[in-house]
């Protein structure tokens, strides 16, 4: 070739590349998985070697996640989704009652009462926007797998997630796995699918049940957990979707183990009353419906806790700590109970009850169970945070502790979405990404109405595909045109071929595709009795209550 024909290969060449390289990064993809209850010091070699090996290889934040106030499941997985704080979103409990519209909200069913989880999903409950309809206001599409009201209708927002499937079982690992299939192949199905979101109700099931020690039944679920992980990577992998997806690991809350019978409070002890008469209830808090009903509760309820040396804060919502920011909605009962750790409270429970199950002095018999629903500031109340994929950096671990509210503001950014307003932050998250620059991807501006940001993405986006990688493919196919034309391309056809010097990417061995599962079997309905086989499990705790009993 001429020098000149030579430079214009070269440009050719660079224009391809980086047409190449811009037609990946417009493939990406976030995977969001949430398992139930994963405290962030549960992750280890021994019990989990799959998931610490992949933590290891991504950006692992071993303090943990912060949860917000009050740290259950379902307000939490909303915060996680809307970047909202709970009095902003509206969940402020698994269930509660709203004194405005006398209605009852309910999404697992816990009070069993007729039609609540149906009436749970719709819009007047939900504030704010999920990071599922912030994609699809991108021009993405969305694939909600048991996520916690991931089938539910959005106040101001246009439809629901593009796929949505409900909960509906704890399962097993054989569920567990058929569910991938399907998920996966759901996320597989369309290149538009580019957020995908994924709840497990494990290991919360097992701890509220049995507790950390009893029968190594957690460390059997967190090994089964590790299974299901390998397999979720494995199957990405296969349908050729891991190289290019964004992978955020992470649970809604973590959990603390009660130290035994003696450490519960039963509320129905000291509130002397008729529930739809004198109060109504929510998971951890009271609803009184008269102002004397009130001060009696409460006065009653603090006297126990001082003359009995229970290890549960009583607050008046008045009174509630700023920093929980659960003080500014009507959802919120007037009186909530707080339990220190390693206690817990209960709206269902008498104190004659727990004696005739453990002894007089209530340590006859051992008292396996953990709970949540503390202070967030607890170490115990932090979630397991990890992320990997292509936007984030490799082999590092980060001390600060972030707040789950920052997750959708980091989502919005890795989709080019313009996130709703929002209460999170991205000055700990967005060092996870791998040029650790804040300028990646979009512009953050603090909203002081909000306390929250807005994200404003750059131009490396859908039209920016078609108004610079088009064209540079066409230029660099008219070059090759030009140059079998001009050169001696027809009689030397081997210029082109690489030579042994030539780049040899490395491969990585393939997983272990010896995974064997019979079909999946639902264990357990919603609104069934739990099964316990063997032994002394928690006795009279309802696993499906954050309250517990």
């Amino acid at each position: 070739f001429s020098p000149v024909m030579r430079w214009g290969l070269a440009q050719a060449v660079v224009l391809l590349v980086v047409a190449t390289a811009a037609a990946a990064e417009d493939s990406k993809r976030v995977l969001l998985i949430s398992f139930d209850g994963f405290r962030h010091d549960l992750l280890n070699e021994t019990t989990a070697p799959f998931i610490t090996e992949w933590a290891k290889g991504g950006a692992w934040f071993t303090n943990g996640l912060q949860s917000q106030y009050v740290t259950y499941t379902a307000p939490n997985h909303l915060s996680i989704v809307t970047g909202l704080r709970e009095d902003g979103h509206g969940i402020v409990s698994n269930y509660f009652y709203d004194p405005d519209t006398k209605e009852h909200y309910d999404l697992f069913n816990m009070t069993k009462r007729q039609g609540v989880v149906n009436e749970s999903l719709t819009e007047q409950w939900y504030g704010g926007e999920p990071i599922w309809i912030t994609n699809q206001k991108a021009g993405g599409q969305s694939v909600v797998m048991y996520w916690p009201a991931g089938n539910a209708v959005w106040k101001g927002q246009p439809g629901t997630a593009s796929w949505s499937k409900e909960w509906s079982s704890y399962g097993d690992l054989n569920t567990w796995m058929a569910d991938v299939d399907e998920f996966v192949e759901k996320l597989a199905a369309d290149p538009k699918n580019t957020l995908a979101a994924l709840y497990v109700a494990e290991p919360d099931h097992t701890l509220h049940t049995y507790g950390f020690f009893f029968e190594g039944r957690l460390i059997k679920k967190v090994a089964e957990l590790d299974k299901l992980f390998r397999y979720i990577v494995k199957r990405m992998d296969d349908r050729g979707l891991l190289n290019s997806t964004d992978i955020i690991l992470t649970a809604d809350h973590g959990h603390s183990e009660i130290q035994g019978a003696d450490h519960v409070m039963c509320i129905p002890e000291y509130v002397k009353g008729e529930v739809g008469k004198d109060f109504e209830i929510g998971d951890h808090m009271l609803y009184p419906l008269s102002e004397e009903f009130e001060a009696a509760a409460y006065a009653n309820l603090t006297k126990a806790v001082k003359e009995k040396r229970l290890g549960v804060n009583v607050y008046l919502k008045k009174d509630l700590p700023p920093r929980f920011h659960y003080s500014n909605t009507s959802r919120v009962g007037r009186i909530v109970f707080e339990p220190k750790l390693g206690w817990t409270t209960s709206l269902n429970c008498t104190n004659n009850k727990l004696k005739e199950q453990y002894g007089e002095s209530l340590k006859d018999q051992p008292f396996h169970s953990s709970t949540h629903g503390m202070d967030p500031l607890e170490g115990e109340m932090r979630a397991l945070l990890v992320m990997k994929g292509p936007s984030f950096s490799q082999g590092k671990k980060y001390s600060e502790i972030p707040e789950n509210i920052d997750l959708y503001g980091l989502m919005a950014k890795l989709l080019r979405a313009t996130p709703a307003p929002n209460h999170g932050k991205m000055d700990i998250v967005e060092k996870a990404l791998n040029n650790g620059d804040s300028s990646s991807g979009g512009t953050s501006i603090i909203n002081p109405a909000t306390r929250g940001i807005y994200q404003v993405p750059v131009a490396v986006d859908s039209l920016g595909f078609l108004f610079f990688v088009v064209p540079s493919v066409l230029i660099v196919g008219l070059f090759f045109v030009y140059a079998w034309r001009r050169t001696v391309i027809m009689e030397d056809p081997t210029w082109a071929m690489a030579t042994d010097n030539r780049y040899k990417p490395l491969h990585e061995q393939a997983m272990d595709d010896a995974f064997e599962f019979s079909p999946p079997e639902r264990r357990r309905e919603r609104g069934q009795p739990q099964h316990q086989s063997g032994g002394r499990g928690n006795g009279l705790l309802d696993s499906e209550s954050e309250d517990e009993f």
